[in-house]
């Protein structure tokens, strides 16, 4: 990974917080509700085309925030365990340090930020990834839980120039990499990277029209090793070629090395007026990643995933008087493919040594299609700031996926809804604000279907508990508080931030396995913003 530290360097010039003051057009109290402020004035906040952060209506500031979040299951009855995936844990805690920063200039704008986190999770496994793609059902695992610390880096950084005024330029990077390891046998650390970067570009058609396009790359590279302390002992591990189904390994030691690389290119359609907007973006994306056990002479293929992905987004903005409303919709497809290799370990009869070599390869060993649709509605009543003193929104999500497992005939479909809303207050006493919200959401599965034979080794240790967890009902409800008080100065202009909250997940149906079950997590945190 020392070849991207170049890369990370010029990111990092990016991702400056700027040491800017806000300008006088930038209102104490936009700066105090920034991330409010940012949506509400800008229909492409947050797009993937780098050109729209010069429509951001902030032109200077910056933010420090530490915080820390822990997550515990709650056991209501002898014997159960908390609510989560069977590969996560049931007991996590994470200290996160970031920064992000905001500075437009007469042509030119930047926006990035940078952070850190540091996490531990109790009693994990089934899962030895760290970047790789969920959806990807190549994944090398064992099955003894264990304790496990994450640390992981990430940079980011856009760049917008408007050369004239019917044409902008922009760049936009992400740097992210980061390690995961235990400390019980058999002992594994991944290492992980993903770097992604897109150039963008939008021409301005009309007085307040603008299309815009943007495309790129995204790097993947993981790395992951087993070893054992006490090597007399061997221990098992799971190569996974989908649906749970496998190939065991053995021995006091394992590696895998996982490459990817993912296209894609972006489409919008944009325009702003003074009380209305709307932004339209068309996504496609084709990832690959490949895996590669053994290290350097002794190489087995672990499987080849591939996946395209078609999406389209819709946001439109309307103001009127002190109300403003949004409305966004969201689409997408997603065809997935993975190739098993079928290969025999040979001994090279001139060298002595093993390697295996391929007889026959599956291009259709594991197969999916996704469906996903999403909407949200968002209603915010303005105060004398023009900033939000009230905001409250709904909220929908729907999945569909169809999966299977050849040759076996082995599938897993199901379909999901999930339903939310929210509230949020915010209020002025003398100079500081403080904020309230509070907000649920209702999933529920429509229908679902699984077939695997009782004599697939790891179909009730592993593949029906994954299921069973996707297909789960259950309802969470939470809550925050934070505030941003000013510090006093003549010229220079800042605020402390402090934060608390706080969430609870609860199963709701009638599987034995989740029954009175719940996962809760709480958190809190401090802000510096200048």
């Amino acid at each position: 990974m020392l070849k991207f530290r170049k890369i990370a360097f010029v990111l990092s010039l990016m991702a400056t917080p700027f040491g800017a003051n806000a300008t006088e057009a930038d209102t104490t109290a936009a700066i105090m509700q920034y991330k409010d402020c940012m949506y509400l004035n800008n229909v492409a906040y947050g797009n993937i085309n780098p050109t729209f952060i010069k429509d951001l209506p902030i032109d200077a500031f910056a933010t420090l925030e530490v915080s820390y979040g822990a997550g515990t299951g709650t056991i209501t009855k002898a014997g159960k365990g908390a609510f989560h995936q069977l590969d996560k844990s049931g007991k996590t805690r994470d200290l996160n340090v970031s920064v992000y920063g905001v500075r437009k200039l007469r042509d030119v704008s930047f926006e990035g930020g940078m952070s850190y986190n540091n996490g531990k999770d109790n009693n994990r496994a089934w899962n030895a990834t760290l970047y790789q793609s969920e959806q990807n059902p190549f994944m090398l695992a064992d099955s003894l839980f264990s304790d496990y610390s994450t640390e992981e880096f990430s940079l980011d950084g856009r760049f917008s120039w408007e050369p004239i005024e019917l044409i902008r330029f922009g760049v936009n990077a992400d740097y992210e990499v980061g390690t995961t390891s235990d400390e019980q046998d058999p002992r594994l650390e991944t290492k992980g990277m993903l770097f992604t970067i897109n150039p963008g570009i939008d021409f301005k058609v009309a007085e307040y029209v603008k299309i815009g396009a943007t495309g790129g790359i995204r790097l993947f590279n993981e790395n992951a090793k087993y070893s054992t302390v006490e090597t007399g002992n061997s221990a098992s591990f799971f190569v996974m070629s989908g649906m749970g189904t496998c190939m065991d390994q053995g021995g006091t030691s394992y590696q895998r090395e996982v490459k990817g690389l993912a296209y894609f290119a972006d489409l919008q359609v944009y325009w702003q007026r003074p009380d209305y907007g709307n932004l339209l973006n068309i996504g496609f994306e084709k990832n690959r990643e490949k895996a590669t056990d053994g290290g350097n002479t002794y190489q087995f293929l672990g499987g080849e995933y591939n996946n395209m992905k078609i999406s389209a987004n819709e946001r439109f903005s309307f103001t009127k008087g002190k109300f403003i409303h949004n409305f966004e919709l969201g689409a997408a497809i997603e065809d997935i493919k993975g190739t098993w290799f079928y290969q025999e370990n040979v001994t090279d009869p001139t060298t002595g040594q093993s390697q295996w070599v391929v007889m026959d390869q599956d291009d259709e060993k594991h197969l999916e299609k996704r469906m996903t649709g999403d909407f949200a509605y968002r209603l915010d009543v303005l105060s004398r700031t023009g900033q939000p003193s009230w905001s409250a929104g709904i909220n929908a999500y729907f999945i569909n996926s169809d999966m299977k497992n050849n040759p076996s005939g082995y599938y897993q479909k199901y379909t999901n809804i999930k339903a939310g809303a929210f509230v949020k207050k915010t209020f002025q006493i003398k100079k500081s604000i403080f904020s309230l919200s509070v907000g649920g959401d209702y999933k529920m599965n429509l229908s679902n279907s699984f077939y695997m034979s009782q004599g697939e080794r790891l179909r009730d240790k592993y593949t029906f508990p994954m299921f069973e967890y996707t297909t789960a009902d259950f309802y969470d409800v939470y809550g925050k508080l934070e505030t941003k008080i000013p510090i006093p100065g003549k010229k220079f202009k800042s605020y402390i931030g402090i934060f608390a909250e706080a969430s609870t997940q609860r199963y709701i149906g009638d599987l034995d396995r989740f029954n009175k079950t719940a996962f809760n997590q709480f958190g809190g945190g401090a802000n510096y913003t200048f």
